[in-house]
């Protein structure tokens, strides 16, 4: 039988940006065996064609997870850096993109952590050979946004989306410790540097609002405390130190930190 490190990371989303980021800084701790799951059918693009994530990010994780159940020494951590945005007016802004956002950047993460909690029938072949793949210990670490405190303009449906993120990241560390042994907190972080989705702001806010680039800059550093844009390594690497051990992240359990403001 394979014996795995002591801690095996499931990085759901880490196409690029800071789930890649993530995966670089955790691979780097040869106490960690990290298995990474990239949702590149997620398109930042506007419009964006309605896809159906959820059930795409559930298989993917659990044709992955599968490895883990080789040993039965392993501390579990999920990691949930799934998201997508549409920047638009209010007034012009179609509800099936508030229908597209909550069912990725809330949905498809419940969906996902009930399922490897085994509190359904399973659905695949792999789901069968455990009933709960946490085992009454481990973390759900759930990467939110800024946006779920403090909301983006042009983005009344991201907002909501990430708003019912948050206080689901709650409601889920209240029940889940005490049903589960799970610690579950949040991280929600300002304006990430290079991601497709801060690549996608950059493009699309001076078109909607009539700016040049340069002015939609000029706007967006004003309101960042740190007067820049965030550097995904820094985050990944706070990120890699608190799911080194248990002892780094089990008194954040059930709260949602900002990152940035």
């Amino acid at each position: 039988m394979k014996i795995l490190p002591k801690n095996l990371i499931v990085v759901v989303g880490s196409d690029g940006g800071l789930g890649s980021a993530i995966v670089t800084a955790t691979m780097d701790n040869p106490n960690n065996h990290v298995l990474s799951i990239p949702c590149d059918q997620l398109d930042f693009r506007f419009p964006a064609a309605v896809v159906d994530v959820s059930s795409d990010i559930r298989r993917d994780t659990h044709l992955a997870i599968i490895e883990g159940l080789l040993s039965p020494d392993y501390y579990p951590v999920l990691i949930n850096c799934v998201g997508k945005n549409y920047i638009e007016w209010f007034t012009d802004a179609d509800l099936h993109q508030l229908q597209d956002l909550m069912r990725i950047n809330c949905l498809s993460h419940i969906e996902l952590v009930q399922d490897l909690i085994g509190s359904h029938e399973p659905a695949y072949e792999s789901e069968k050979e455990f009933n709960d793949w946490f085992r009454g210990t481990g973390a759900l670490i759930e990467i939110i946004s800024n946006a779920s405190h403090m909301p983006m303009t042009n983005s009344v449906f991201y907002n909501a989306s990430k708003g019912a993120q948050h206080i689901a990241t709650l409601a889920l560390g209240r029940e889940l410790r005490k049903t589960h042994g799970l610690t579950v907190f949040g991280i929600s972080p300002n304006k990430l540097k290079g991601t497709g989705m801060s690549n996608y702001i950059d493009d699309r806010v001076p078109d909607l609002r009539g700016w040049t680039p340069e002015q939609a800059a000029s706007y967006q550093l004003a309101s960042l405390p740190a007067g820049e844009e965030t550097d995904p390594a820094a985050l990944a690497g706070l990120i890699s130190y608190l799911v080194s051990a248990p002892e780094n992240h089990k008194y954040l359990a059930n709260t949602v930190i900002p990152y940035g403001a």
